[in-house]
């Protein structure tokens, strides 16, 4: 629903503690930004949190989360001092891994860019390959859509649900209180979902509620969420356009981006010297020290 973003800032605080290691003397090109955290006078700002975590996920990242990765780099940022303070950027081994995972984020931030002027995917193209498989869209299950008020504490819950049994709207609980910012600014809409889609706690209180009724707090492994239906759809149902039209999208660009990949490679390698050596032909390193 909202919550892989904790695993993409552990991979992105990774990967920058280890390209740092082979950027040094490099212009940083954050350092004008807003300073969140520093370490002996290295800096992480908003800026560099904020372009390392993917376009899709953008949204999703919560000042908490911002706040977690910026502990996270504290952390990794003490150690990293240390490491080099005690010459370890200068092992020959770790600088070789370095030079790959460079050449590796280079390379990458290229085929993003080169796939990107190449794989367009237009509405049309959308549109017929969903009306060309409307049986695929089929559901299986019965289907509730929600809509919630997400938020870390009790107390926060316990006030978002006065606010509702004030009468306040839904979706203005929602703008007030919610920390989930992908969904608020439309009022807290998450989509369909069947039972074993969701959290059990939350599918079991679904369950009970009519078409326009919202829940009590529902404590999580993320929090407290008070859930709203607001509207059920039956097995054998087809799933509406509006519904499955970005996951069609992104199926069509993952396909598209597939081949053209496949051509650029093909591309590159005819107008490039390129050899391979079998390793099973390869001498091996205690016939090399026999030697």
């Amino acid at each position: 629903m909202q919550f892989k973003p904790s695993l993409i800032l552990q991979a992105a605080i990774m990967l920058s503690a280890l390209f740092l290691l082979g950027c040094q003397g490099e212009v940083d090109p954050y350092s004008e930004g807003r300073v969140i955290a520093e370490v002996n006078g290295e800096k992480l700002t908003l800026e560099e949190i904020e372009d390392q975590i993917p376009r899709e996920y953008r949204d999703y990242i919560s000042d908490y989360d911002k706040q977690t990765y910026a502990e996270e780099w504290i952390k990794n940022e003490l150690l990293y001092q240390e490491a080099v303070a005690s010459k370890f950027d200068s092992d020959p081994k770790i600088q070789a891994r370095l030079r790959q995972i460079t050449k590796q984020l280079v390379a990458s931030a290229f085929v993003e860019e080169e796939l990107k002027a190449r794989s367009a995917v237009d509405s049309s193209e959308v549109r017929e390959f969903y009306e060309s498989n409307l049986s695929s869209f089929t559901r299986d299950k019965e289907e509730v859509r929600l809509s919630h008020i997400f938020v870390r504490t009790k107390e926060a819950a316990d006030s978002a649900y006065a606010a509702l049994r004030s009468g306040e709207d839904f979706a203005v609980v929602v703008r007030g209180f919610s920390e989930d910012k992908k969904s608020s600014p439309s009022g807290g809409d998450l989509g369909f979902f069947s039972s074993d889609n969701l959290d059990p706690s939350l599918a079991a209180v679904a369950s009970r509620l009519s078409v326009g009724s919202y829940s009590k707090a529902i404590e999580s492994g993320y929090g407290y969420h008070l859930i709203k239906v607001t509207d059920r759809k039956k097995k054998g149902t087809i799933r509406e356009f509006e519904l499955v039209r970005e996951d069609i999208h992104n199926q069509l660009l993952a396909e598209k981006q597939r081949r053209e990949l496949e051509m650029l490679l093909s591309e590159l390698e005819a107008k490039s010297e390129v050899v391979r050596h079998d390793p099973g032909d390869l001498p091996s390193e205690s016939s090399e020290e026999g030697e």
